[in-house]
């Protein structure tokens, strides 16, 4: 196993994922290892040190402490999760308990083992997160009482960073890695992974143990020709069948594991060359078999996926607006892989949306528009909408494109671009909007983005006698503006 220190000041700030407090790692160090086949980094602060503590583990501290290190990462290779857990025991700790847990992570969610432990010596308890990626695992420990904050930031950030992604059956309880290259597809009985060709498959017998599965998974052109209990992840059932495609001439395995008397089949390497796939492919699917686990989580039901972005679930009221806006490439997250929904927009990143939600401005054509704006990311953008009079800057003459906007200016600029400014003169259909003045010269624009259903309201206050407060002189949010700018698309 290899592994090495390299340590960046990162230019852009990050705010962690959900399994970390809120901190913000924009200038700490990144510390990078890797096995055979996968790597990871974890970051950590700039004031702080690494110990290393043997060619596998290391330790972080902050730098005034002398030996000792309040976070540490362990790695192992080729052996089981409970091969890796048993490793922390010895004479004076045992083994408590082991979940199984979601740890999110910028690339993915991955399923993790939670193992907690008692100390005997200091009467007291402690934990470890096991982190598999194949052969790799992962263990992060963190001291739970000084530093515990930074403990769980460097927790939250850290990631597998090779070109390997987690799959995560919620229905059925598994998971496993793959290339990312590869494509995965779903079946009426299982799931697929596909390049050129299929190249694995999970696929579920129900109901039938697997004592009767071998025989049962025949098909018109395979038969059965004989069966053995292996020992596969520390499964109490689990067989290896042998089979011959008579129409090919060719033998080939399968795997199958048991669970709550389900049954299921999973691809094995090639018996025969190139056959059923390419033997290439043979490299990816021991790593794949490798990586294959059932998992249990308590209250897994309130689990939700997410497509994008980790801060915006699949359950999350904006998350159809923002994935969509992203597969169009008018938005996109932000170094940390964040979505950010509830953070607070800029006059360049609301420019930015509104215009790429139109048309890709030239870099050549449209620069230089404002004092302050010049040639950076945001340039053509508003220098395109400066050109057809959708933005202004300040009496100063600059742009100001770092200034926060609040709702009635945001709505002004979205709606007199998406809409050329032509605002009908219905009245306010919701009479019970009581801080919005429609004589005012934001008036029509709310009245019409109102009337037409664009606003996202989770912010609305009606707590006050059954009247609407809109707080128009707020600022606005990531997610509000793309709600507005997706509703407006489907007008």
């Amino acid at each position: 196993m290899k592994k090495c220190l390299l340590v960046l000041g990162l230019m852009t700030l990050t705010t962690l994922t959900a399994n970390s407090a809120s901190m913000e790692t924009g200038n700490w160090y990144q510390y990078n290892g890797s096995s055979t086949l996968h790597s990871y980094s974890i970051s950590f602060p700039t004031d702080w040190k690494v110990y290393e503590i043997s060619k596998y583990n290391a330790g972080f501290a902050p730098k005034e402490t002398n030996d000792e290190y309040f976070y540490s990462i362990r790695e192992f290779e080729g052996i089981s999760f409970d091969q890796a857990i048993n490793a922390t025991l010895d004479s004076s700790i045992s083994l408590e308990k082991v979940e199984d847990e979601i740890f999110p992570t910028i690339k993915g969610d991955l399923i993790a083992k939670n193992a907690t432990y008692y100390d005997g010596e200091k009467d007291s308890e402690f934990n470890v997160t096991y982190l598999r990626h194949g052969s790799l695992i992962v263990a992060l420990t963190g001291n739970e009482d000084e530093y515990s904050e930074i403990a769980e930031a460097i927790k939250g950030s850290f990631k597998f960073t090779d070109d390997w992604h987690h799959y995560i059956d919620l229905k059925d309880n598994y998971s496993f890695i793959f290339p990312t290259k590869f494509e995965i597809n779903t079946l009426s009985n299982g799931i697929e992974l596909v390049d050129d060709t299929t190249i694995f498959q999970v696929l579920k017998y129900e109901d039938i143990n697997i004592d009767k599965v071998a025989g049962h998974a025949e098909g018109a052109n395979a038969s059965l020709l004989s069966q053995e209990q292996i020992v596969f992840h520390g499964l109490k059932k689990a067989i290896k069948a042998e089979y011959k495609d008579s129409g090919k001439g060719k033998k080939f395995n399968r795997i199958f594991v048991e669970k709550n008397g389900d049954s299921f089949s999973l691809t094995d390497t090639n018996v025969e060359s190139n056959y059923p796939h390419s033997d290439y492919y043979d490299q990816y699917i021991v790593e794949i078999l490798e990586s294959f686990e059932f998992y249990e989580l308590e209250g897994d039901e309130a689990y939700s996926p997410f497509k994008n972005f980790p801060d915006l679930r699949d359950d999350h009221p904006n998350a159809e607006a923002v994935n969509s806006l992203f597969e169009t490439k008018v938005i996109q997250g932000y170094p940390d892989g964040n979505f950010k929904p509830d953070g607070e927009i800029n006059r360049a990143e609301l420019t930015k949306m509104i215009v790429g939600s139109l048309t890709k401005p030239d870099p050549s054509i449209h620069s230089d528009c404002f004092p302050d704006v010049k040639k950076e990311w945001f340039a053509p953008y508003i220098c395109y909408a400066k050109e057809r009079g959708w933005v202004e800057g300040y009496p100063d003459g600059k742009f100001k494109p770092d200034d926060k906007v609040n709702r009635v200016e945001a709505m002004k600029i979205i709606l007199e671009a998406l809409f050329d400014g032509v605002m009908s003169k219905d009245k306010l259909l919701n009479n019970k909007v009581k801080d919005i003045d429609t004589d005012e010269w934001y008036g029509k624009y709310f009245v019409f983005a109102d009337n037409k259903n664009l606003l996202d309201k989770q912010h609305i206050d009606d707590e006050y006698g059954g009247y609407y407060y809109y707080f128009p002189n707020d600022n606005i949010t990531r997610k509000e503006v793309a709600e507005t700018i997706y509703r407006a698309q489907q007008l």
